[in-house]
């Protein structure tokens, strides 16, 4: 029984650092993807464009409304 728990915990033990292993690669990844958008997620740089995109077209419906 006891030689079984020792294959339990050791096996357990190789499927954390593999775990922890992926999970490394994964946050240098996603790292190197923020430093490659010069430190911006790709969701900042969403926003960005959603925000460069829509606030001239306020201001042109705006003032669209307000010059009729």
């Amino acid at each position: 029984m006891e030689i079984r728990e020792e294959e339990i915990r050791v096996r357990r033990a190789v499927e954390e650092a593999a775990w922890e292993e992926r999970r490394q690669k994964k946050l240098a990844k996603r790292q190197a993807k923020i430093d490659a958008n010069g430190g911006f997620t790709d969701l900042q740089l969403y926003g960005l464009g959603i925000l460069i995109a829509a606030v001239p077209a306020a201001l042109a419906v705006g003032i669209y409304y307000l010059t009729r």
